[in-house]
């Protein structure tokens, strides 16, 4: 517009109507959104790029880098959730004895050798509780099971209360026991086909809520059905998650279905423990009003209370695997122990069952939970003894690969229910055999201070199951049926096509009518 052209605009003082917008302006308009637009979306481009071309401060080889013309880590992390062992030894092979880094479906992970395990066992700056609450997402809503306060109330409840507890559980829990059995496997004398990895969910949850939350839960359907998919559903919605970006899964979170899902079993659960924690206050304040005392079998809910130490809380989220020629002896033992020795469960007897202990141990030593254990979180930048920095926020496990060493395990791939029964026998290992004990060549329950602290109420609880089993019932695998555990990531499943007979059998002796010791 000139000059000349701009004074005579300016010098109107009548009205100017527009039919339509000036088409220059539209267009400047477009372009000055567009161009702002693809300005602030090349900006933010460059910057991912950038993010992703500079060297990161962890100097540790990545073992499993993706391709260089991929723009993101699916691929990879897809390729190591479905062949985790193979990924692993490689890798193993390819360090040689020094720490490197994977990308598994649960972010970037350093791998100790299990020669640091010594090393890291009570090391400050590590911390269990922040890794399972930042690669399980504790701050997101429905994974407040696993948020990192709740972890803490749970972890002290297990050490300071259960632990020294373990007599007053195996009454309820044996009890429990044997009615979950009857409702599962049924006192059909008959073959019939099952689901060991559904049958085993299902002993676990009935007993282990038996335990840590009195009658009145396991009776409840509800809670049982919510509590059970409430623990699937985690595993599974923090996997999802765990694929997309950091810095979009608040927002992805909201909408994945398993997220969604977990959300709601979480409030039902929640639901479900208030309406209980009502009527059991219900029935306290009427039996203080009649002067009557109430007997109640111990409960992680009271400890829940005092573990907290006026912290905030939800009690619903806190509360959220033999060879068969090997069986006879098993059941010789526990005979022997229950039937003919001091009699009924007591504390020496649990202890005394050696054998079956050993099998346990073995059983664990060949199928761990996990091929790595001692998750940590780094929390302040470390330099470890051989000069291997591990910079703040890094993700830390350590190999179990020493599980299946020859020269710490002569046979290795053999299962023997003898041999930690015989290291027992051995001058100064009468410790390190037993199925809780840890240990560097031993770190299936972890090591150090942050060792599964609810290893010693799970023994009881295994011990407890086995016996009613092996004495109650035969077991035989279905022909064609897989019997190697395979790898989901870091974890060992049993293959969900797994199936196994059963047939209720003529016990020896009644382990129902057993006394229960009070120690």
């Amino acid at each position: 517009m000139s000059e000349v052209s701009s004074q005579v605009m300016a010098n109107r003082t009548d009205p100017i109507t527009l039919s339509a917008p000036p088409i220059g302006l539209v267009d400047l308009l477009v372009k000055q959104i567009y161009g702002n637009y693809t300005f602030i979306g090349a900006t933010l481009f460059l910057l991912w790029m950038g993010m992703q071309l500079l060297p990161p401060r962890n100097k540790l080889p990545i073992m499993n880098k993706k391709k260089w013309y991929e723009l993101s880590w699916q691929r990879t992390i897809r390729e190591f959730t479905t062949n985790t062992k193979e990924i692993l030894a490689n890798a193993q092979r390819e360090a040689d004895g020094k720490p490197f880094q994977l990308y598994t479906n649960q972010g970037l992970m350093t791998v100790l050798p299990p020669h640091y395990i010594h090393e890291i066992r009570n090391e400050p700056k590590l911390d269990s509780t922040l890794h399972f609450h930042k690669v399980f997402f504790g701050a997101f809503p429905g994974f407040e099971g696993i948020n990192k306060h709740h972890l803490w109330v749970l972890m002290t409840i297990t050490s300071k209360y259960i632990t020294t507890n373990l007599a007053r559980f195996t009454k309820p829990m044996a009890e429990e026991c044997s009615e979950v059995l009857k409702d599962t496997l049924t006192d059909n004398p008959e073959w019939h086909v099952e689901n060991p990895s559904t049958m085993v969910s299902k002993i676990v949850s009935r007993i282990s809520t038996r335990a840590f939350l009195g009658k009145d839960f396991c009776d409840d359907p509800n809670w049982i059905d919510s509590s059970e998919q409430y623990a699937t559903t985690l595993f599974y919605a923090a996997e999802r998650l765990s694929v997309w970006h950091p810095w979009i899964r608040p927002i992805v979170q909201w909408f994945l279905p398993y997220c969604r899902k977990l959300r709601d079993k979480s409030a039902q659960c929640s639901s479900i423990m208030r309406g209980v924690l009502k009527q059991r206050k219900a029935v306290q304040e009427t039996a203080l009003k009649e002067g009557r005392e109430l007997k109640k079998e111990p409960t992680t809910i009271e400890w829940a209370e005092q573990a907290a130490n006026g912290r905030h809380h939800d009690p619903a989220q806190i509360q959220l695997s033999l060879g068969l020629e090997c069986l006879q002896p098993l059941r010789e033992e526990i005979m022997s122990v229950l039937r003919d020795g001091e009699g009924g469960w007591k504390k020496t007897s649990i202890y005394n069952m050696k054998l079956l202990d050993s099998a346990m141990k073995e059983s664990q030593r060949l199928k761990p939970l996990t091929l790595c254990t001692m998750r940590r979180i780094v929390l302040e930048d470390l330099t470890l003894s051989d000069g291997t920095f591990l910079p703040k926020d890094t993700l830390v496990v350590a190999s179990s690969s020493q599980l299946r060493d020859s020269q710490l395990y002569p046979n290795p791939d053999k299962f023997d229910i003898y041999r930690f029964y015989n290291m027992r026998k051995i001058p100064g290992k009468e410790n390190a055999g037993q199925f809780v004990t840890t240990s560097p060549e031993y770190s299936a329950w972890g090591h150090g201070k942050h060792a599964c602290p609810g290893r010693f109420l799970a023994s009881n609880q295994i011990k407890i199951a086995l016996c009613h089993l092996l004495v109650k019932y035969d077991f035989r695998i279905v022909p064609g049926s897989p019997t190697e555990s395979m790898a989901f990531g870091f974890s060992i499943v049993t293959p969900p096509t797994a199936r196994i007979e059963v047939r209720r059998r003529k016990a020896e002796f009644d382990l129902d009518s057993l006394e229960y010791g009070n120690e």
